[in-house]
Parts: C-alpha cells; structure tokens; sequence
C-alpha cells in the first residue's frame, strides 16, 4: 500500500511541553499497545522517553489475597511480562515504574492504563483491585479524591458537585504539579459490558468507601461523544454514575482515528 507524507498545521502542529505551563489535560503522549509485550524491559520504553504504558490484567487465581495482585498477561497464559517478577503480577511492574521514578527524580506524570481483559470483574473485584493499586503505589499514585479537591477547591464529599463537572469547569493541574505521580485509567472489563464493569466499580466503590476511586475509570464512548460532557449519560450506565467519568476510552470510539490524527 502507497504512503504519502502529509504536512499539519494548527492546531494539529505538535509543540513541546513546558511542565509550568501546560496542564495534564492538554498533553498528548505516545504509547506502545500492550507495552509489557515489547522491549526487553518494560521501563525500557520510559528510558526511551515514553510516559505512558499499558498493562492487561487478567481475573485468574486468587489475586486478591497476594501482594502485587492479577496477574499481567492478554490471557490466561501468565509469564515473563519483561517485568521483576516470572510470573508477572501487575505490582511488579509498577514498582519497576516507581524505582525508575526514583532513580530520575522529576520524571512523570506517568499514565499506566490498566486493560481488565475480559474475565469476572465483578462490582467487588474491580473495588479489590482499585485498592490493590493504591497499597502498591501508595502517595505515588494520583488519585481521582486528589483530581476533585484541586478541581473544586474541597474534599469529594455526597451532595457537592458532580466529579466531571468540577473538572471539566477547572481541568487538570499543570503536569508540574503532577511530578513523580503515577495516573492509572482503567479500561476493559467484562465481555461485551466494558461499561457496566466500570459503572459497577464506582457505584460499589462510593456505596462501600462514601469516597471517589482511587484511579480513572475510562469507559468506551462509541461514536458520541456527548456522553462525557456533564449530564451526558454514557452507554450501560446510569446518568447519575456517568458523572463520575472524566476519561474515556478513544480507541473504542467509531472512526476514532480521524479523531486522533
């Protein structure tokens, strides 16, 4: 198939990113799929200067119960992820990310997209493994309660206002505010309920905490993107739920590639 280079212009042109001056939400980062397949090391991509990885997980074993919870594979065959453990389990891999940060201090944010390959992923899971993250990455981690308070100006609490509008009014901190952070987004879930997975985790998250999660649920927005503005409703799940969503899945969406070019 023929290619043809094709010039850009505003607003598409590309221009660096100044850590003072530009926000989370106005960065665009370039991401190896399934990155843990590729390389010889998955902090190799960060050496090279990616700042964004993604790792699947699968609902397999009693993860719950170990320290560096599910597994890191696209199926049920665990192994060598290029990660510090063999098996490799998702905490593995995220303290090979934070020993990187703290061997280059300054470096990040960091987003580690958390792929659910389809599996149980109950409402209680998907609450197990929100939990699992934050006791892995402990004050590393940015968490969604950290997103609402510099958004809104006050502590998440039943009865404010909604997650996405305080955000979507006040956006995201400058990235140099979010130095040495580590963003998870969630995406996947059930098969063929990616968006019931994650509208069960929050709502069995704040119902079981009165707290938000602790990562960034992603569901897939399909071809409309009125979903994720405030008071849209997205797709399998409750108006009321979707209010909690400040990211979406692109990749899922119809023709998404016109999008991102």
């Amino acid at each position: 198939m023929a290619c043809h280079a094709q010039t850009l212009s505003p607003p598409y042109a590309a221009q660096a990113l100044n850590p003072n001056a530009h926000r989370f939400h106005q960065a665009y980062y370039a991401m190896q799929h399934n990155t843990y397949e590729h390389g010889t090391s998955l902090t190799g991509w960060l050496d090279a200067g990616t700042r964004a990885v993604e790792l699947d997980i699968v609902d397999v074993g009693a993860w719950a119960s170990d320290a560096n919870g599910p597994y890191v594979s696209h199926d049920s065959n665990v192994g060598d992820r290029n990660c510090s453990g063999n098996p490799d389990r998702i905490g593995h891999c995220l303290k090979d990310i934070m020993a990187w940060m703290d061997a280059h201090p300054g470096q990040g944010p960091i987003s580690v997209y958390v792929d659910m390959k389809p599996g149980d992923w109950s409402s209680a899971n998907v609450r197990l493994l929100d939990d699992k993250l934050r006791q892995i990455l402990g004050a590393r981690m940015y968490t969604s309660g950290e997103l609402y308070q510099f958004a809104a100006g006050v502590p998440y609490a039943s009865g404010r206002p909604g997650f996405r509008s305080v955000v979507s009014a006040s956006g995201w901190p400058l990235l140099s505010a979010l130095s040495n952070k580590i963003v998870v987004a969630y995406t996947g879930g059930r098969l063929l309920a990616t968006n019931q997975t994650h509208g069960g985790g929050i709502e069995n998250i704040i119902a079981a905490t009165g707290r938000l999660p602790y990562g960034f649920f992603c569901p897939d927005v399909e071809s409309t993107p009125n979903q994720i503005v405030p008071g849209g409703t997205v797709d399998g799940v409750s108006n009321a739920t979707s209010q909690f969503f400040v990211c979406s899945n692109l990749k899922a969406r119809d023709h998404y590639q016109i999008a991102a070019n």
